[in-house]
């Protein structure tokens, strides 16, 4: 016998609403909410098995007994395949090596930042699918991988909320580069006007700022020159604000993924992807190509209702 409670628990623990959960099983949302809400439901196997997938979970974890089944990584895949099979059906031939090889990452991920950021194991291996390019390369490890920045992506491109403070200093004097220099921060680009143009991240605004301006200068990126229009001098055309300090005590997982998801958040919130995060025509939401274009624009037209 299933638990209409604990159904419900593991769908707001992952922020998920009907909708969007009976869009991943492949049910109707009028199924879900009789299933959640009626003593009389008597949904067949078939369909649990369903809803049991898309939550990343084993069918068991439904049941109204106290008994909990182990991490099981497969029906977790089977999750994310389901609801990402245009994009990773590649994966569909890794080897056991592999399965087993993502299971010891997830644990890592599960420890440092599941927990810490209340996140679903969905979530955590839809990261690690499309990062998989980097930490599955010989010699590469977890903390050099690209896990950070895309499980940051995600989590600001699906709108799951994870604290952030703005600050909006401002940095338009040589004193102030000094005073922030080894700030870790989510940061912006603003002109004389005071329109915010890009939204950047760094841990090194000293080193950061002068290699992003003289990049923003080249002719990839013509938006940057039309919002600047003058000689490009800082302080006068240009000045820096730092939008948001990374909270203290991160460990470098938690520190990473904090600021990808925090840029991503901003840029969505403040809309410079109209402006100056823009490269060669395009909008660019995600300071990465390891999410696909077509899937970000997917993700965005569903929770934010963006089109691009």
């Amino acid at each position: 016998m299933y638990s209409r409670e604990k159904l419900k628990k593991l769908r707001e623990d992952r922020g998920q609403t009907q909708y969007e959960l009976a869009k991943i099983a492949g049910i109707s949302v009028v199924t879900l909410n009789k299933i959640e809400s009626s003593d009389s439901a008597k949904p067949f196997a078939k369909t649990l098995n369903k809803i049991a997938k898309a939550l990343g979970v084993g069918i068991d974890e439904l049941s109204e007994s106290e008994r909990k089944s182990s991490p099981d990584v497969f029906s977790e895949i089977n999750a994310v395949l389901h609801s990402r099979a245009k994009v990773i059906t590649d994966l569909m031939g890794i080897d056991s090596f592999t399965f087993a090889y993502i299971q010891k990452q997830l644990d890592i991920f599960r420890r440092d930042l599941g927990r810490f950021f209340g996140i679903s194991d969905s979530i955590l291996l839809e990261a690690v699918l499309f990062s998989g390019a980097s930490w599955s390369r010989p010699g590469n490890t977890t903390h050099e991988s690209h896990f950070p920045e895309v499980l940051g992506d995600l989590l600001a491109l699906q709108g799951i909320s994870i604290p952030v403070d703005r600050t909006n200093i401002i940095i338009d004097t040589e004193d102030k580069f000094e005073e922030y220099a080894k700030a870790r921060c989510v940061y912006g680009i603003c002109n004389k006007r005071g329109e915010l143009l890009r939204i950047g991240q760094t841990i090194d605004l000293l080193t950061r700022f002068p290699k992003h301006i003289s990049k923003l200068k080249k002719e990839e990126y013509p938006s940057m020159k039309k919002y600047l229009k003058g000689t490009d001098r800082f302080g006068k055309d240009y000045y820096f604000v730092l939008l948001a300090l990374e909270p203290e005590k991160l460990s470098g997982l938690q520190s990473a993924t904090w600021r990808y998801y925090a840029e991503t958040k901003l840029i969505l919130e403040e809309k410079t992807y109209k402006k100056g995060n823009s490269y060669n025509g395009k909008a660019i939401v995600t300071g990465d190509n390891l999410i696909p274009e077509h899937v970000q624009k997917e993700i965005l037209q569903y929770y934010h209702n963006i089109e691009l």
